[in-house]
């Protein structure tokens, strides 16, 4: 197989990328009358030459006339048909009655298969990373807010899982005490203490902790911190990213994970950037799943939030998923059941407490999840 013929599918991106870079393949020819946003045909051409396929666009405006053509130009080509587009039927009648191969990507067994005996041609695909998948969807990742944390620092990584084990009974009061340090660090790792400041801090609740730890010590009136800890001690929001990154980084079943990734998805033409931040995102198999942590309080508005990242940056198979230190099914049943409406998947406290976060995320991307808790 050298040369692949392709309706340009213009509602799931990855549609167009995954067979050529799953088979042994030379050039791929897209065919469309279709208006395709720019940046998204763009997108998909400059990343499969920059894998080493030829790819090229066909904008037909005689539909008969200039298939005909591409057929007796590539008469060994094998013919994709997945994807919506109506085109797709000429096409297929096209290569059904000059006995062409005809192939097409089936996204929920994630698999390329021969039309006419729906077997497997190809199990193995190739697995895009989630940077280019999000430019695919016409983004550009331009940086993370939130450093994600070094996995090869074990001492770092188990006291960030000790310390979320610990707190997560109470993590109201918790981000009360991250809150206070805030206020104190200004960004810094050592910062001199009022005698109210000091009394405030010793009297926390999870002052002992820290201390014991070695993240947190008052000496005489100075406060430090491990330096390690800055970003986590000067931003409420970002121990529930970390421990989620953590997680899902040690369980080693996921192809990528990243945290607080700003994504750039402006036009060409656009004069100002146009930017969104997702607190965190992780890839298996071709698939997304776009993850909004919230400390306490969901909203509906976070739910919808997520459900159009989800939509504007993923494909058919991506997910969208609300993360909280929250039981929501206990304390917000409406939320909880608002979430199951709206197809946004749940990683809340109770399985944080079972340590199972990593098997639910897998469920969730492999449509095997279920929201059972609901009453």
């Amino acid at each position: 197989m050298s040369v692949l013929i392709k309706v340009f599918d213009s509602h799931d991106y990855l549609n167009n990328v995954i067979a050529p870079l799953s088979l042994d393949l030379k050039r791929i020819i897209f065919i469309t009358h279709d208006t395709i946003p720019r940046k998204h045909k763009e997108a998909a051409i400059t990343l499969l030459d920059h894998k080493g396929i030829d790819a090229m666009i066909v904008e037909l405006k005689d539909d008969e006339k200039e298939i005909d053509s591409l057929f007796r130009t590539y008469p060994q080509a094998v013919v994709d048909i997945s994807s919506d587009r109506y085109l797709n039927f000429y096409i297929f009648e096209r290569a059904i009655r000059e006995g062409r191969e005809v192939i097409y990507f089936d996204n929920r067994e994630n698999v390329i298969k021969d039309y006419r005996t729906h077997t497997i041609l190809k199990k193995d695909l190739y697995h895009l990373d989630i940077a280019e998948m999000i430019y695919l969807a016409g983004g550009t990742i331009k940086t993370t807010l939130h450093e994600a944390p070094d996995m090869h620092d074990k001492d770092y990584v188990n006291k960030i899982k000790m310390i979320m084990q610990h707190v997560i009974d109470d993590y109201g009061h918790f981000t009360n005490f991250i809150s206070k340090t805030m206020q104190i660090l200004k960004g810094e790792i050592k910062v001199s203490l009022s005698k109210k400041q000091k009394n405030s801090l010793i009297n926390s609740d999870y002052y002992q902790l820290f201390k014991d730890l070695d993240i947190v010590l008052i000496q005489n009136n100075t406060l430090k911190i491990d330096p390690r800890f800055k970003t986590l001690l000067t931003n409420a929001g970002s121990w529930l990213e970390s421990y989620l990154y953590i997680t899902i980084k040690e369980s080693g079943d996921f192809d990528d994970c990243i945290m607080s990734a700003t994504i750039d998805f402006s036009d060409r033409d656009d004069i100002y950037p146009v930017i969104c931040e997702i607190d965190a995102i992780v890839a298996l198999a071709n698939r997304l799943a776009f993850i909004s942590c919230k400390s306490n309080r969901v909203s509906t508005e976070a739910l919808n939030e997520i459900k159009v990242h989800r939509h504007v940056f993923g494909s058919e198979t991506s997910k969208a998923v609300i993360f909280t230190a929250e039981d929501l099914n206990i304390k917000n049943p409406p939320i909880f059941k608002k979430a199951q409406e709206l197809s946004v998947a749940v990683i809340d406290k109770t399985t944080i407490e079972n340590r199972s976060i990593a098997l639910v995320m897998k469920k969730i991307l492999s449509d095997t999840y279920r929201y059972e808790r609901v009453g």
